[in-house]
């Protein structure tokens, strides 16, 4: 006499101990932040504050800071990280990216890559989730798994220039 055992589940389900379980669960899904909404008056002060940084000759972040903001905006595809899930090709000009999240719009002072006075440059410039490099720049929290990334190849890259600087220096 064979005897039929099946285990059932609180939701209704029913398995059977017998039959090897094949299905594969997904990773549990990581949400990039979300900029939170700034109101039109606070975007012109942003907007002004970072005009006024530039100034009338073209001030500029150092370059450790663009560094940051590079790396923060467009990832490092030989290290595996992934641009910023904000980043979006400009629909204007071909070639070039806006951030999606600012609010700035698809116009030429908005480029975060080419030629000129791109976005990243300006002294004082915020993000709209607060990445390393920005003035508004915060510590990743614990679901914030690329920002995390970003801050971790930035340690490691500084700390491969002072060892680096370590042997020059012997």
């Amino acid at each position: 006499m064979a005897v039929n055992i099946k285990i059932h589940h609180g939701d209704g389900s029913e398995e059977d101990p017998k039959k090897e379980n094949k299905e594969v669960k997904p990773e549990p899904i990581q949400h990039e932040p979300t900029p939170e909404a700034k109101s039109f008056i606070k975007k012109v002060v942003s907007y002004g504050r970072a005009l006024k940084s530039r100034g009338l000759y073209d001030n500029m972040a150092d370059e450790e800071t663009i560094q940051k903001r590079e790396l923060s905006c467009h990832g490092d595809a030989k290290q595996g990280l992934e641009p910023c899930h904000l980043r979006k090709n400009s629909k204007k000009f071909a070639g070039r990216y806006i951030c999606g999240g600012c609010g700035c719009g698809d116009k030429s002072r908005n480029f975060l890559n080419g030629d000129g006075y791109i976005k990243l440059y300006y002294p004082d410039v915020t993000c709209p989730i607060q990445m390393p490099g920005f003035i508004n720049e915060t510590p990743a929290k614990p679901h914030e798994n690329r920002k995390k990334r970003v801050e971790i190849q930035i340690e490691q890259g500084y700390n491969k220039q002072a060892n680096d600087n370590n042997k020059e220096s012997k």
